[in-house]
């Protein structure tokens, strides 16, 4: 046998031995880079909580619009201003398309 028959096949065998490591690390390596990505993918909202921030949201705004008609109403009852019926009216239309929303998202 000669000598250096035996140290080609060695070296041969060490450098395919060595790209099969390198890459199968490399695949490890992007398994666990798309595993960590899935976990902690933070810009998708899970589509529940979604349409509860948004009847949540929505539930403020008709609450905040129900309180602010009220007291215009006791200010201007107050003040003897009977002028703000147009003001009054939109903020009612308002209210009720806010309300029909509200059943929409209620239905999901």
């Amino acid at each position: 046998m000669d000598l250096n028959h035996v140290t080609s096949n060695f070296s041969s065998l060490y450098i395919s031995d060595f790209n099969f490591n390198y890459t199968i690390g490399c695949a490890w390596a992007h398994i666990g880079a798309l595993r960590i990505h899935l976990l902690l993918s933070y810009n998708e909202v899970d589509p529940a909580m979604k349409y509860y921030c948004k009847y949540t949201q929505l539930e403020e705004t008709i609450s905040s619009l129900e309180l602010e008609i009220q007291v215009r109403k006791e200010c201007g009852y107050l003040a003897g201003q009977f002028l703000t019926v147009e003001a009054d009216k939109r903020k009612a239309e308002r209210l009720e398309k806010l309300q029909a929303e509200r059943k929409k998202l209620q239905r999901k």
